[in-house]
């Protein structure tokens, strides 16, 4: 797939987490502490249903796991479309921060990683669509005292 050159004067800074799904800078916000609480539901679900060891258990799993799939795979495009929806075409630019050693820098469960490259992913795949694609940034980094991780102060747009 040819990747179109970025258009544009305005970068949009996009920092993704766990506790705010996506922020940018042009005050778009997503709150993901909802989708949190979901996979919550569904990891005690599974963790309910392992031990048992039925058929019946597994035939459940099985369909627990295509379901919760489904569901944040839905959830996830929904944000990223809104998000490159939220972008004015020709102008903006969208910039994310390269997370290259991140594991190295910061302690997150598993699951936690998963969510922030399926976010990268959905929104690459909706800012091609559009023709706006997203430039990476090196990792902002912030003062020792700060733990060395990015921080808002640091950004610089």
């Amino acid at each position: 797939m040819k990747v179109p050159e970025p258009e544009g004067s305005n970068p949009v800074g996009v920092d993704v987490g766990i506790n705010n799904l996506l922020a940018a800078s042009n005050g778009f916000r997503v709150n993901g502490k909802p989708i949190e609480h979901r996979r919550r539901h569904f990891r005690r679900l599974r963790g309910s249903l392992q031990p048992k060891g039925t058929s019946s258990a597994r035939r459940k799993l099985k369909r627990l796991a295509g379901r919760e799939r489904r569901w944040i795979n839905t959830v996830l495009h929904q944000v990223s479309r809104a998000f490159v929806n939220s972008l004015v075409a020709g102008r903006n630019v969208v910039v994310m921060e390269r997370l290259d050693g991140i594991r190295q820098r910061c302690k997150q469960r598993k699951e936690q990683r998963a969510t922030i490259e399926e976010v990268r992913h959905c929104s690459d795949a909706s800012a091609v669509a559009t023709s706006t694609m997203p430039i990476t940034s090196p990792p902002l980094t912030s003062p020792s005292w700060l733990g060395g991780v990015g921080h808002p102060s640091t950004c610089l747009m």
